[in-house]
């Protein structure tokens, strides 16, 4: 598979009618693992129908328990796919991926990565996770990076945007 083919699917991907956009999905899907990481990549800048569209899509591709293993087991996009397809049982997972990963803020080579959690629970889009999600903004947990914080913020807008969001952190980078 040539990069051009990826890339000519995630512009029908970004298109404003959701079903050409689903269609993208469906067939970036069906490439694997690849496929699924240029999906995941783009799902937070596509409209809210569309986003909805392909969370459909996911909960018919994939049962609850596969995208559970997927996420648990630091399977490619499986995280995230788990916070896309929009499952009511994948909070407590992804909460518990996340306490996780917080606690261990420094991943092995090849493990999700905590900023990955974080991501998978604005898709979710579930308004109990925004307490966890404002705890990661005010936290002192020590990373090196302050993207955690933004995705944190990126996050909680997803869930909801009328949400306030504070950040100990964020005030002195003015973002």
């Amino acid at each position: 598979m040539v990069p051009d083919k990826f890339d000519k699917l995630v512009v029908k991907l970004k298109d404003s009618d959701p079903n050409i956009g689903v269609s993208a999905a469906s067939d970036l899907l069906a490439l694997g693992p690849e496929g699924i990481s240029y999906l995941v990549d783009e799902i937070v800048d596509l409209n809210k129908p569309t986003r909805e569209r392909i969370s459909e899509l996911i909960r018919k591709q994939y049962s609850f328990e596969r995208l559970r293993d997927k996420a648990c087991n630091d399977e490619s996009g499986g995280v995230q796919l788990l916070g896309i397809s929009r499952y009511p049982e994948a909070l407590e997972i992804l909460l518990k991926l996340l306490k996780d990963k917080l606690t261990r803020p420094v991943p092995n080579l090849g493990e999700v990565r905590v900023w990955y959690v974080i991501e998978a629970l604005g898709l979710l889009g579930d308004v109990r996770a925004l307490p966890e999600l404002q705890q990661v903004l005010n936290s002192d947990i020590d990373y090196k990076d302050i993207d955690i914080y933004k995705d944190a913020k990126r996050a909680i807008k997803l869930i909801d945007p009328e949400a306030p969001v504070t950040s100990k952190w964020l005030k002195p980078y003015n973002l």
